[in-house]
Order: C-alpha cells, then structure tokens, then sequence
C-alpha cells in the first residue's frame, strides 16, 4: 500500500511538473530573457497578477514577499500597468512582478547576438505620436539607444528576438548608422502602440476592408476605445489599407473615408468588418456547405449548395466566436464566387473545410511512393502513386492523430490531378524555403480584385486624452494559469483515486 501511495505522489508531481515546460515555451517564443539585480535599498516589492472571473480584466496586488538588494533575478516576462514596467521573475517558488525601477539590468547592451534572422525582409510603421526609439535591448527595461524615431517613418528589419518571427515583440535593426531594438509588439501586449505592419506582396492580406453592417467608425489610434473621428460607414463600403496593428481577435488598418483618416478595426460589437485576404478554402463536408447571398443572415435560404470537394477562392473573411451547446465555437463567413453565383459561405465547424494560406513543397520520400486519393481519408478512391523523390506543392494540409502517431493529409498536384495524400514523417519531407502565394487554389478561379486606390500616407493627428488604466492580457499569463489549474486537477484526481481504492 505505501508504494502505491508513493506512486500516486510521484505521478502527481509529475503532472504539476509538467506545466513548467509549458510556461518556459510560451515565455520563450516571444521574450528574450535577461538579468537583472535588484538595486532598491529598500528591497523590491512582488506583484500578483488577479484576474476577474471571466478573465478579462486584472490589477497587481503587491504580495508580502520582498527581494532584499543585492538580489539576483532572471526576467521572464513583462506587462505595462497604470503607466509603469513590471517584470516577470521567479523568486522564492513565487512567480510574481516587481517594478522594472526597483533593478537595473546586468548586461547593459544587447546586440546582434540575441537576433534571428526573418525569412525576408519586414517593414513597420511607426503610429506612437511621440515617436519610438530604438533600445539598447529587447524590453522595454532597456534605456533608448537613439532618439525616437518619427511618426509616419517606415522601418524595415531581417532580424528579430525570437525564432517564431511571427511572435516576435522585438526587431533589430538600424535608424541614422545605430543599431537597436525597435518595439513592434502586436496582438495588444502592451497599452503602447509603438508600430503597425506594413503590407507587402507576401502578406496574406489583399489590403481591403468591407464594411458588412452600417454603423463602423475610424478611431485616432488603433485602440478602439480612442477617440473617433468618422462614424456611420454604411455596409457595402470597400477601403483600402497599407498599414494594419493586429490584435487578438481582430485587425485595426489605417484607411480614408471621405477625406478622415484613421483606424478601422475589423471586428467590433455594433459593426463587421471583414478582412481581405489572398486565400482559398476545399470542402470537406460530405453535405456540402451553404452559400447565402448577404453575411450574417443565415436564417435566409441558401443561394446554393457547395459540394464536398470544391475548391475555391476567398478573398474577405469574418471571423467571430460563439457558443453552441454551452461550449465556445469559433466561426467565419468568407467571400466567395461559386459557378458565378457571389455569395458567404458559412461555418462553425472547422473540419467541414480547410483553409489555405501559404503554400509550399514536398519531396516524396516513401520507397514505393505515395497514393494519390480523391479525399483525405484512408478509404476513398485511390487517383495515382507519386513515386519517390518527385516534388509536389502542397496547398492545403490536415493533421491526422492515430495511436499516439501524427500524420498529414496533404492536398496536392501531379501529372494535372489533384488530389490528397497521406504522409507521414517517412513519407515526404518538407522542402526548406519553399512557401508561396498562390492567385488561386488548384481548380479554382481567381476572384476578380476590386479596384481601389492606395490607403494614404499617416499624417499627424492631435494626440487622444485618457490613459489606459489596465494593461491588456498577455498570452503567456493565460497559459500559466490554465496549464497551472490542469496540472493541480490531474494531480488531485490521481491521489483521490488512490486514496478511494485504498479504502475499498
């Protein structure tokens, strides 16, 4: 009985343990961490991050937890709150905040050494008022390395702080002969708005918007509680962008309405919005899927009917979340053209199609090649076998989990057919570099683009009054706490089974 009970604890520490991988890869993909001492006679104060219930809105309540000076720290993240940095640190088994001016930083100057080059070159805009500097390091703990660079000038960056250049909070780059680290933080980590992307021919953007509900509005800033400066944008109305700021769920682009210009963002609670996009969806739903002729009025009866296995082009997207049967679903309604019939097709099921971004290459490894099917699953109708060492371009991808084993179901082209094939790690392989837009999937039309002029140049507005009292939510700490609360559950259920069967 007692190895039994030391097994359940074992097994429950294992499970609580688990979560810190979890925490050190979310952290990582986009934060460099970095030294610091803390250098407060004083000492510093930790911080506990308290959430509401619904998890949309926190305050840092200082803790009874001091770091006396002298005190050596690894920062691990860092949130703006009422004006001030704080910085993520482990002490004492405590995960916690204290005040970035409580510490200096041990390396005063961080270089190329903590950069990883982009795949291609990237380009910002700058959108703070004030101008952004570069630093001297990745964080905004780091003193300016240059004077801040003006609103309106466009910066462009082949390096970044993090692997996952589509995570990344920091470029490096240079401005004047100096090199630094620029902030270009999306997705509202921060309540600074410091730089907006600027599109380019690889984006998967097209640079418009279609007003899809009258009642939109431009903001000052992409904040959408700024101050608004156009309002009533009746549905039906096209804008053209070349500067967006992305958030977590919705896009703001820089646009002009009738001689205003400012923000609209993609996704708001009295209007939609719908983002352009260069992309294509295949139908996997065996009943097909609805098109209707407006979005939004799925009440309505369908324009037609969309056979399983249709691919075709999109090129505006809306997406939003919902619930059904008490559990959140994501949706879209995506522009299209099916046999000449204009329409939304809608879906709140993912796996009723798969969407495509980027395309890429595959080079067949299998000894005796690879079956090309008609559909992504084990039984359909085999078309050809594509034999070892041929190159195919991969338009579409499904992920495929059996026996703890995962797989691919690819979408592809040879020999003019198209069809799906099952690859494994031992079948194909990836061919490094070779993503590709692609005007239209394999089979389908192109839509025609909508002709619209370039979005204008920034041009300076007085600056909104207000500040932002609360500081947005950072992934990383959403992940903390979920991987936290699943690691405690597992671990509690595991020393209440056995403790159950120890008294039966």
């Amino acid at each position: 009985m007692k190895k039994r009970i030391l097994t359940a604890i074992i097994a429950a520490v294992i499970c609580i343990m688990s979560i810190f991988p979890v925490f050190a890869n979310e952290t990582g993909v986009y934060f460099t961490p970095y030294d610091i001492t803390v250098a407060s006679e004083s000492g510093a104060v930790l911080y506990d991050v308290v959430w509401n219930d619904d998890m949309t809105r926190s305050i840092l309540r200082p803790m009874t937890v001091l770091a006396p000076v002298g005190t050596q720290l690894v920062v691990l993240d860092e949130i703006e709150f009422n004006g001030e940095l704080y910085l993520a640190v482990e002490y004492k088994d405590f995960f916690a905040y204290i005040k970035s001016s409580k510490a200096l930083i041990n390396v005063q100057n961080v270089g190329e050494e903590a950069a990883y080059p982009t795949a291609s070159e990237h380009s910002v805009i700058i959108i703070n008022k004030a101008g952004s500097p570069l630093r001297k390091g990745p964080s905004l703990a780091y003193d300016a390395a240059t004077e801040a660079i003006p609103y309106g000038t466009v910066v462009s960056y082949q390096a970044v702080n993090c692997e996952e250049e589509a995570y990344a909070q920091w470029a490096y780059t240079e401005h004047n002969g100096v090199k630094g680290w620029l902030y270009i933080c999306q997705y509202g980590l921060t309540s600074n708005f410091d730089c907006a992307v600027v599109l380019d021919g690889s984006s998967n953007y097209t640079g418009s918007l279609k007003v899809l509900t009258d009642g939109a509005f431009l903001t000052e800033s992409p904040d959408p509680a700024s101050a608004k400066i156009a309002e009533g944008i009746p549905a039906g109305t096209t804008l053209s962008f070349r500067y967006y700021y992305e958030f977590y769920d919705s896009i703001s682009a820089f646009v002009e309405y009738n001689g205003t210009k400012g923000w609209l963002r993609t996704k708001t609670d009295s209007a939609q919005t719908a983002t352009g996009e260069k992309g294509g969806i295949y139908v996997l739903s065996k009943n097909g899927l609805p098109l209707y002729t407006n979005a939004f009025e799925e009440s309505d009866e369908p324009a037609a009917i969309v056979p399983e296995g249709t691919n075709l082009c999109v090129d505006y997207v809306y997406r939003d979340a919902g619930q059904s049967d008490g559990e959140i679903v994501e949706y879209k309604w995506m522009h299209t053209n099916y046999n000449g019939t204009d329409g939304w097709i809608f879906s709140a099921d993912a796996s009723e199609y798969c969407y495509m971004l980027n395309a890429f290459d595959l080079k067949i490894t299998a000894e005796d090649g690879v079956a090309m099917q008609t559909a992504p699953y084990d039984d359909s109708e085999e078309i050809s076998v594509i034999p070892k060492g041929t190159t195919v371009t991969c338009i579409y991808e499904i992920s495929e989990t059996k026996d703890a084993e995962k797989s691919y179901w690819s979408y592809v082209e040879h020999g003019g057919k198209q069809g799906w094939i099952h690859n494994a790690e031992e079948e194909a392989a990836y061919i490094e570099g070779s993503e590709k837009q692609l005007d239209a999937p394999f089979g389908a039309q192109p839509l025609e683009a909508e002709k619209s002029a370039d979005a204008p140049e920034l041009v300076t507005k007085p600056d909104s009054s207000g500040e932002n009292d609360t500081e947005e939510k950072s992934p990383s700490t959403a992940v903390i706490i979920i991987s936290v609360c699943a690691g405690v559950a597992v671990a509690a259920a595991i020393i209440v089974a056995v403790v159950k069967k120890k008294k039966s």
